[in-house]
């Protein structure tokens, strides 16, 4: 009976988190594509309506630059530049403004030392430290039944969730910074529904990604006291 009631635990910290994030790439996709279909109304493409946003907050040292592919949109605070994909670059939809603004949330954080910012760069070299060891202490740890070296590797692993949750209130930020400025500046009820909706789907994805970091280390903990069990 303990067999298949963790079995059935074990498939389910597999499918919830996998069918979350099918399901949260197409709410993306869908409403990104939906909303990209519809203009804006202030004739702004999204590098115009970002450059606006960084004036009216006088971020005077960051550029913005375009970037290859589709929802690649991102903010380097090395180099202080925004890199916008194409269609965000040089379009004039809802969609395009939205998330530039959304990038442009990210660089005020920085120019104004936003705290959770600050403690996600201080997490940078730690999770990529944990993405390159964290594995193969868990999987030998599991393997050998060596309680220290799967406990070391599931807590340099959960440094990974704390990166993925202090992220969480960063994205969302970003997007209430981005929806406020844009309450101000785009007009018509479907556009500022479509700004909220565009923001509301990308944030979605972090939240989902949380969900699956903490499963994952249910499951190999789940895993570990069977093991040692049998």
């Amino acid at each position: 009976m303990e067999e298949i009631d963790y079995e059935v635990i074990n498939m389910l910290l597999i499918l919830v988190p996998f069918i979350l994030s099918i399901f949260a790439q197409s709410l993306v996709m869908g409403k990104y594509n939906k909303y990209l279909k519809v203009e804006n109304g202030i004739g702004l493409t999204g590098k115009e309506a970002a450059e606006r946003f960084l004036r009216d907050n006088d971020v005077t040292d960051v550029s913005i630059a375009q970037t290859n592919g589709s929802l690649s949109d991102h903010y380097d605070p090395t180099k202080k530049v925004i890199y916008l994909s194409s269609s965000v670059y040089h379009g004039t939809s809802v969609s395009a403004v939205a998330i530039a603004c959304h990038e442009v949330g990210h660089a005020i954080q920085h120019n104004q030392g936003y705290s959770f910012i600050k403690v996600r760069s201080a997490l940078v070299k730690p999770v990529q430290f944990a993405n390159q060891f964290s594995w193969i202490l868990i999987i030998f740890g599991l393997l050998l039944s060596f309680s220290g070296l799967f406990w070391t590797g599931i807590v340099l692993f959960s440094t990974i969730a704390i990166f993925q949750l202090v992220t969480l209130p960063v994205e969302l930020n970003a997007s209430y910074r981005a929806r406020e400025y844009l309450a101000n500046v785009v007009t018509g009820e479907r556009q500022q529904q479509g700004v909220r909706v565009v923001l509301r789907s990308a944030a979605f994805t972090y939240v989902v990604g949380l969900i699956a970091s903490l499963a994952e280390i249910l499951r190999f903990v789940l895993l570990f006291v069977r093991n040692n069990r049998d």
